[in-house]
């Protein structure tokens, strides 16, 4: 382990305290009834477990985790896949922005953590560095947070509407969002276009539907959105390696 310390300039906002790297053995385990400021941990590689406030979370590299002040903790590393991360300790008024996420576990690039243990090349302002880290850790994980907000708008509107003949200009018009950003933010987000998280839906409805009783291919398909009865049979036969004839004759 490699701890850095500075002088503590106790800067307003945010302040950092201390900062490391460390890679851990495995089971290594850190946890106590509660500390009296921030941590934010960036796993580098490997994976391991958090337990915050009786709530356990599994975390992979590539993710940070972030422990608020007078909550209890516990988190360990993996037995045979032990995380290496790097860490910063801080406090200050805007720190209680990290207690606004849903979730202390986050998704966030390296490049914002990568250079942390360079701190210690600015003698006498590792603090000054450390704190900008933190400013903008924090606007990302604030853009991270409102993208999260727009995309389950998007998958609210297309469960709600998915058996009606929708448009993604219609849902993004709803939202109040330009129609290429929350496309791109879904993609990102989800890993597939909205046009295919509504298509997988719509055939995972139409087996519903199916299991309800439904046999006429032109009832189940208008049950889903589709006009077309033939484009619906298609895209079934696509999704489900049979038409959806010969799926209700298998399983009803």
């Amino acid at each position: 382990m490699s701890e850095i310390f500075f002088t503590n300039k106790h800067f307003t906002d945010l302040n950092p305290i201390t900062a490391g790297h460390q890679k851990c053995d495995p089971l290594f385990s850190r946890g106590t009834e509660a500390i009296n400021h921030y941590v934010i941990h960036y796993v580098i590689s490997g994976k391991g477990e958090l337990v915050l406030d009786g709530k356990f979370y599994k975390i992979y590299a590539n993710q940070a985790f972030i422990i608020p002040p007078y909550v209890r903790y516990f988190y360990q590393a993996d037995t045979y896949d032990p995380w290496e991360y790097v860490w910063i300790n801080f406090d200050g008024t805007q720190a209680a922005q990290f207690s606004n996420l849903k979730s202390p576990v986050i998704n966030i690039d390296y490049e914002f953590f990568k250079d942390i243990d360079s701190c210690t090349n600015y003698t006498g302002n590792e603090a000054e560095y450390l704190a900008g880290k933190l400013f903008l850790i924090m606007v990302e994980t604030k853009k991270k947070t409102h993208a999260s907000k727009y995309v389950m708008m998007a998958k609210s509107y297309m469960t709600n509407y998915y058996s009606q003949n929708i448009t993604i200009s219609d849902m993004a018009d709803t939202i109040g969002l330009n129609r290429k950003y929350l496309a791109r933010i879904f993609l990102k987000s989800e890993g597939l276009t909205m046009s295919e998280f509504l298509l997988d839906l719509r055939m995972r409805k139409a087996l519903g539907t199916i299991a309800d009783g439904e046999k006429k291919i032109i009832n189940i398909a208008k049950s889903v959105g589709f006009e077309d009865p033939l484009f619906f049979s298609r895209q079934f036969k696509k999704r489900f390696g049979m038409s959806p004839t010969e799926y209700i004759k298998r399983h009803t």
